[in-house]
């Protein structure tokens, strides 16, 4: 299975901690961990941050090509940037946790796009080539609720 995703045919196996970005899978370079406290953490390319315990802020960077952010257990939050920025968010520890993006969400906006893989990843998107994954979502640990 396929996704066109920016341009670029990818498979949809990649999605899972990797992304597409021009053609090719990049894998995560680095890893920034937190620990049970609050943190704040931010990435860079190709980096993983992981939040852990606590309330989280985990922001991805502007014009990163891949960022991962996964927070834990707590009240998470998830900052996404315009333009040439994808993130992939992963949060299983349930809590109050919330995502702020530069996408534009109206329902009818060509901006942005939305889709799902596998009937368990939310997609989103827009034609500027920035968007975000949020890893199984239909789960109620992993949900984000605004």
């Amino acid at each position: 299975i396929t996704l066109f995703v920016f341009g670029f045919l990818c498979p949809v196996t990649l999605i899972l901690y990797t992304a597409c970005v021009e053609a090719k899978v990049i894998k995560y370079a680095k890893e920034k961990v937190g620990n049970n406290g609050n943190n704040r953490l931010n990435g860079s390319n190709d980096t993983i941050v992981y939040g852990l315990k606590g309330n989280d802020k985990l922001y991805s960077c502007r014009n990163c090509e891949d960022t991962g952010l996964m927070g834990g257990e707590g009240n998470d939050y998830y900052r996404t940037y315009s333009r040439n920025s994808f993130s992939e968010i992963m949060d299983n520890g349930g809590g109050n946790d919330r995502i702020a993006s530069s996408l534009t969400f109206y329902r009818k906006s060509h901006r942005a796009q939305f889709a799902t893989i596998d009937n368990r990843h939310l997609v989103a998107f827009n034609q500027y080539g920035t968007g975000f994954v949020v890893i199984d979502w239909k789960r109620s640990r992993n949900r984000i609720e605004t």
